[in-house]
């Protein structure tokens, strides 16, 4: 069940991303060296093609004493200063932020925070139910507080610390950090294009345009998410569809690995099964012979008993192990 679950995880994660995420596109650092800052976004706005622009900055630890703890996630949870695109239109809020985290993710409380507010946050579903918050409740914050004004649904998919965190403006990072400058990575959002070459043209352009070492698209970062999978630590490909494909493989290759002995098990268990039911039923099969019976009749008919009982148990090893 562990794997079965593992594997559908991994399935759905990447076809989510892929999905959800197509066209938003991440900016690599400057080839210079230098941070992003807000005359560069401004720039992004005017050039054509581009939708909408989100910032995402990782600001830490949401108290300051646990910055060096060495698991995943410290527990206290973690905060960001997110800068949604607030021209795109519909959709979530979520879908309105960058590529950290590529999926659509709605509110299962409350509302998103007020663009450039101080003293909002949204928080994930875990961080809500480990410190007892809900809407309205108080946050704090490396000694600043926030008023809870919304909390994420549990995002099912695997991700780090999206259900640990939780979400403020870019203007209150800034505020929290005492770093009136602080900026995040940069995603924009581009049209969909017909053709795969129009596509790669148009981000050739954009990095010659801004002197940026690359981008990172959809596809990228859906494979360092599948690298964050356990088995896949090892798998570094260069090229990103070559990753995701081979992630689905080893996958896929360990679940067959994995089913097929229990298949055949599972068919020993049946033959035994039948093989003792035709034993304690033997004046049964004597009577239905009397009546003119073939071997084969009797044998089809219980093979068909044996077949409504095992897809019955089936359907509820399914349902058991979806819910």
């Amino acid at each position: 069940m562990l794997i079965g679950s593992l594997v559908e995880n991994l399935y759905c994660s990447l076809d989510e991303g892929q999905r959800v995420a197509a066209n938003r596109i991440g900016l690599a650092s400057t080839s210079f060296g230098v941070g992003y800052s807000e005359p560069l976004t401004y720039a992004l706005r005017r050039w054509p093609g581009i939708l909408d622009i989100a910032v995402e900055a990782y600001g830490g630890a949401i108290v300051e004493d646990e910055e060096r703890w060495i698991g995943r996630v410290p527990p206290s949870g973690v905060f960001y200063g997110l800068r949604p695109a607030l021209g795109i239109v519909g959709g979530t809020d979520r879908e309105k932020f960058g590529l950290g985290v590529p999926y659509r993710v709605g509110l299962w409380q409350g509302r998103g925070f007020q663009p450039g507010s101080l003293d909002e946050a949204v928080i994930g579903y875990d961080l809500a139910a480990q410190q007892g918050l809900r809407v309205g409740d108080t946050l704090n914050i490396r000694d600043h507080d926030f008023t809870v004004v919304g909390i994420h649904q549990r995002l099912s998919l695997r991700m780090n610390d999206f259900n640990l965190r939780a979400e403020v403006s870019l203007e209150a990072l800034r505020r929290v950090l005492g770093q009136p400058d602080a900026f995040g990575t940069i995603t924009v959002f581009i049209p969909s294009a017909e053709r795969e070459e129009d596509r790669e043209l148009f981000l050739a352009r954009l990095v010659d345009r801004f002197s940026l070492t690359g981008v990172v698209t959809a596809k990228d970062r859906l494979a360092e998410i599948a690298r964050g999978f356990p088995m896949m630590e090892s798998l570094i490909v260069e090229d990103s569809d070559d990753t995701l494909l081979r992630a689905r493989l080893l996958y896929f290759g360990l679940l067959a690995g994995v089913s097929i002995p229990l298949w055949g098990l599972a068919v020993l268990g049946m033959m035994s099964g039948l093989e003792l039911s035709l034993a304690t039923s033997r004046q049964e099969i004597q009577l239905r012979k009397l009546f003119g019976a073939s071997d084969g009749d009797i044998l089809v008919r219980w093979l068909e008993r044996a077949a409504l009982w095992g897809g019955i148990g089936g359907l509820m090893g399914m349902g058991a192990g979806w819910f």
